[in-house]
C-alpha cells in the first residue's frame, strides 16, 4: 500500500481480492471488527478522514453491531468472515479481545485486506510472530496501535531508562499504572471529535 497522508490510495496498488492494479485515486473502504467500548475511537477517527469510507462493522453481539451500524450509517455483521468475504474492503480495524487479534488479522490478510489492530498483537508471542510473517508473505500492511507511547508516564519511564541504562541491568518488565477519573471516560468521544476537527 502506498504510504500517504490519511490513507489515500495513489497508484500503483495491488489489491489481492480484486486481482488488479488500481490506478485511480479513491477512498479507502474500511470496516471495524468488534463494536465494544474502544471501537468508538475508531469509528470517530475513520469518520473524520474524508479520504476514507467506513462501510461495515462486525460484532458477535448482534445488538452491538446493529447499534453501531445505525449510528454510523453502515452495514452490520455478526461474522467477521462474512464481512470480509462480502464487503470489498481495503482495511479493517480490529477492536477485539486480545486473544483474537492475530487470528482475525490473518483471516483479513488472506483476503488481501490491510489491518490496524488494537494492542497487543496477541497474548502469545509465537502467534503474533506468525501473523507478522503472514502479512509480509501476502504483501499487506499490519499496524498495531500503541497510543500510550507519548503519554507523560511513558516519556518519564523512557527518560529514566535512557539516563540510567549505562549503570543498570536491562529491564525485563516495567509496569506503569495510570488512573483515570470517570469524567475522562465520559468525555472521550467529545475530546476526540474536538481534536480531529481542528
Amino acid at each position: 500500500m502506498t504510504n500517504t497522508d490519511f490513507g489515500v490510495i495513489i497508484t500503483p496498488v495491488y489489491h489481492a481480492k480484486r486481482g488488479n492494479i488500481m490506478s485511480e485515486q479513491r477512498k479507502l473502504r474500511v470496516g471495524v471488527i468488534g463494536c465494544g467500548r474502544i471501537s468508538v475511537m475508531h469509528f470517530v477517527s475513520i469518520g473524520a478522514i474524508d479520504e476514507v469510507e467506513l462501510v461495515a462493522c462486525c460484532d458477535i453481539k448482534k445488538e452491538r453491531a446493529e447499534s453501531a451500524a445505525k449510528e454510523y450509517g453502515i452495514k452490520a455483521y455478526t461474522s467477521y468472515e462474512e464481512m470480509l468475504d462480502t464487503e470489498d474492503l481495503d482495511a479493517v480495524h480490529l477492536c477485539l479481545p486480545h486473544y483474537l487479534h492475530s487470528k482475525v488479522a490473518v483471516a483479513a490478510f488472506e483476503r488481501g485486506v490491510h489491518v490496524l489492530t488494537e494492542k497487543p498483537m496477541d497474548i502469545d508471542y509465537a502467534t503474533a510472530e506468525n501473523a507478522v510473517k503472514r502479512a509480509k508473505e501476502l504483501g499487506v500492511t499490519y499496524g498495531v496501535i500503541f497510543q500510550c507511547r507519548y503519554n507523560n508516564s511513558a516519556r518519564l519511564v523512557k527518560e529514566a531508562v535512557e539516563l540510567t541504562n549505562k549503570h543498570l541491568p536491562t529491564f525485563k518488565h516495567i509496569q506503569v499504572t495510570e488512573l483515570r477519573d470517570t469524567e475522562f471516560e465520559k468525555t472521550t468521544t467529545r475530546k476526540i471529535k474536538r481534536f480531529l476537527v481542528k
